[in-house]
């Protein structure tokens, strides 16, 4: 026997690990079998091996018949114009049209991808299942309805994981409402581009703070994934084969925003993570602008989510049904309660009216940002560097501030008396991202030793 032969029967099979056979008659003989769940293959060493073991031509056979099953059911709806959405971006389906399509996904799923035993198996089984979960909730549906839709729709992809869907629906809102201008919006799902057509017409907004805010948690969730992918960097032994290194990177990065960050040199990744920071003081600083309660209530949410902001006799949806517009008159107006409500949506309303429609946008933020751990933390590092990097005369230029802002800000900082603070949040982000990636003590992480050069506006 040649050298290259024994060597070549002694190394396993010559393909990716991700596609190595899990069969524990496989592991223990040494086989060069291959499963191969995206071509929808799988390969033997030879015939021998292929007759010798039954259980991978069954898992065969059943492989090909499940896959045949889902390609018929969606050829089914592809026939179908009725019930078919058909844009640029994609084909997206009513959800009570897709019941069967569906559990033609699942039984792919439990019986093919679970049962191959390869991490590319488990990959796929976990994409196929947020796809269904997109389908029962209507969440790839959304890019092309109206904008009450779209808005309504903005926050369940959000919170079932599907960042890039969340994003592209709060682009749509914008877009639908003449403010965000892209030549091709829904294909420009790039969290790395420039907020300013987010934060250039606040008051037309149909959620004054929720759009801005939501960006805002997609950009930290993006940060916090480049963050675990720095940490990840540093303790894995270079040692480690370039396969394994590429699925731990890519396991540790949650949003699919993220999904190009595994591989990317560190110059690269050090350029976006300092685009992101920028993006997020911006966007934060517009919050403030628009909303200044938020970020005391964000603080205390418990407190903000439990207050029922809706004035007795109020429709926050107009008598017509229209949405109300964002445009507050002169705050006078509160005191005149023989005022007649507005009819349409253009018309302009009262202050007090404008902030109940405000207090409503940001309830459903507060629930969405308490579900992201992961971000809520790395603001409350922001918010302890802030405190520290205030000087007496700065607090008392803030306290000065308060004292002219509406009295529900005034009695938020009255409670929480560090708060007068929280201006500087945004602006300390990035020492507390730089703290989240330091691995030494915390006596020495890095943010002590820009205290005394930082300076909150």
């Amino acid at each position: 026997m040649r050298l290259s032969d024994l060597v070549r029967q002694y190394q396993g099979p010559a393909e990716p690990l991700q596609d190595r056979c899990g069969h524990p008659d496989c592991l223990k003989s040494g086989a060069a079998c291959v499963v191969r769940c995206e071509c929808k293959l799988i390969l033997y060493c030879s015939k021998s091996h292929r007759r010798e073991h039954y259980q991978h031509r069954s898992f065969h056979e059943t492989a090909m018949k499940a896959k045949a099953k889902v390609r018929y059911e969606r050829d089914q709806l592809l026939a179908a114009d009725s019930k078919l959405f058909k844009t640029h971006k994609g084909n997206f389906w009513i959800v009570k049209e897709t019941q069967k399509y569906t559990l033609a996904c699942h039984d792919l799923t439990q019986r093919v991808y679970l049962t191959a035993g390869t991490p590319a198996g488990l990959k796929k089984a976990i994409d196929t299942i947020k796809h269904i979960v997109g389908l029962c909730t209507s969440a790839l549906s959304t890019r092309e309805l109206p904008t009450f839709l779209v808005n309504h729709y903005s926050i369940p992809p959000l919170r079932l994981g599907l960042d890039r869907s969340a994003y592209t629906a709060i682009k749509a809102v914008c877009y639908l409402n003449f403010i965000y201008f892209h030549p091709d919006w829904a294909a420009a799902d790039d969290i790395f581009e420039s907020p300013d057509e987010f934060i250039k017409y606040p008051d037309e907004l149909l959620d004054p703070t929720g759009d801005p805010a939501l960006v805002v948690l997609l950009k930290l969730k993006v940060l916090v994934d480049i963050r675990n992918l720095r940490v990840a960097r540093k303790v894995l032994p270079s040692s480690l084969p370039r396969e394994v290194r590429q699925m731990i990177e890519s396991a540790v990065l949650d949003s699919d925003l993220s999904d190009g960050l595994a591989g990317e040199p560190p110059e690269s990744l050090a350029k976006k993570e300092a685009l992101l920071i920028e993006h997020v003081e911006l966007l934060g600083r517009a919050i403030i602008d628009v909303n200044p309660d938020f970020m005391g209530n964000f603080f205390d949410p418990y407190f903000a989510l439990a207050d029922d902001p809706v004035a007795e006799g109020y429709n926050r949806y107009g008598e017509d049904g229209y949405p109300w517009s964002k445009t507050p008159c002169d705050p006078s107006d509160d005191e005149d309660e023989n005022r007649p409500r507005c009819k349409h949506a253009d018309a302009p309303f009262t202050q007090r009216e404008f902030s109940e429609n405000t207090a409503y946008a940001s309830k459903k933020i507060y629930v969405t940002f308490l579900e992201s751990p992961a971000v809520t933390r790395l603001l409350d590092d922001a918010r302890e560097i802030s405190r520290l990097c205030e000087s007496e005369s700065r607090t008392a230029e803030l306290n000065e501030a308060v004292a002219k802002m509406p009295r529900g800000v005034k009695y938020m900082n009255g409670r929480h008396p560090t708060d007068v603070r929280l201006w500087g949040v945004w602006q300390a982000v990035e020492f507390a991202i730089q703290d989240a990636a330091f691995l030494g003590p915390r006596e020495q992480r890095p943010s002590l030793k820009e205290v005394e050069k930082y300076r909150p506006l």
